[in-house]
């Protein structure tokens, strides 16, 4: 039971191993041992406990999906199933780490604090960087994953990611040393994930996002005829410039 964090540069896998762990997880609990011990107990089968930001395929022949959440259903005003594994991707979208420190929920951190107490096994993050969580988020975060490299064997649907884990913020900036007596120091341990790349890569959209956009009007501003910028293009910029430069001159005077 843990809260821990995917961090990389964009394209490196984050949201790649956040469904992985969705995938996974609705495996481990639906295995075949699981679902006859259910069955003699006379209790429901089959069982869906992942919840995610976006939509997860977690069983492609059943086209059973993960459950729809957010991170502001995280203040302890509903119940989840037991031993659900809350998967976020993008969590600086809803609170980000330098504007909405000052306004992020309480009760958000006491329930990712006291999510195991709940019976919660797992709430993942996806997000670049540990920094775009906010405060709260960071202080109370027990693993941070940094996904080093992604390699998908040629011809092949087979694919590895290497990352390196760490415990502490603090440990996070220097993940990627290659001195095994800093790794030792700060307790940076490697992970190796190995699997299906066709099979997680079928079970999600990296554009999830995509309907946010789908019903507003296609960008035309024209194309460029030249290698000068026109006016209407760089105007833009110049009215900036002339705005700070009168409020740096009224900033002066006063």
């Amino acid at each position: 039971m843990s809260l821990k964090s995917y961090c990389g540069v964009p394209g490196c896998g984050k949201t790649f191993l956040l469904t992985y762990e969705g995938v996974k997880h609705y495996r481990k609990t639906n295995s075949l041992i699981r679902r006859l011990i259910r069955k003699i107990k006379k209790q429901p089968i089959w069982i869906n406990n992942v919840y995610s930001s976006y939509p997860i395929l977690l069983d492609h022949r059943k086209k059973v999906y993960s459950r729809i959440t957010c991170i502001d259903d995280l203040k302890n005003q509903y119940k989840f199933l037991p031993h659900s594994k809350i998967l976020l991707d993008e969590p600086q979208l809803d609170y980000d780490s330098i504007e909405d420190s000052f306004i992020f929920p309480r009760s958000i951190g006491m329930f990712m604090q006291a999510h195991r107490h709940f019976g919660i096994d797992d709430i993942v993050f996806a997000t670049q960087h540990p920094n775009r969580l906010v405060v709260y988020e960071k202080n109370i975060m027990n693993e941070y994953y940094r996904i080093m490299t992604k390699i998908k064997i040629p011809f092949l649907p087979w694919g590895i990611i290497f990352t390196r884990k760490c415990y502490e913020i603090d440990d996070y900036s220097v993940i990627t040393t290659n001195s095994k007596d800093k790794r030792i120091e700060h307790s940076i341990n490697r992970k190796v994930f190995f699997f299906n790349f066709n099979k997680v890569g079928n079970s999600y959209d990296s554009t999830y996002l995509k309907p946010l956009n789908m019903t507003k009007p296609l960008l035309d501003k024209g194309m460029y005829h030249s290698l000068i910028m026109p006016k209407s293009a760089y105007s833009r910029l110049d009215d900036k410039f002339k705005k700070y430069q009168v409020a740096k001159k009224l900033e002066k005077k006063a």
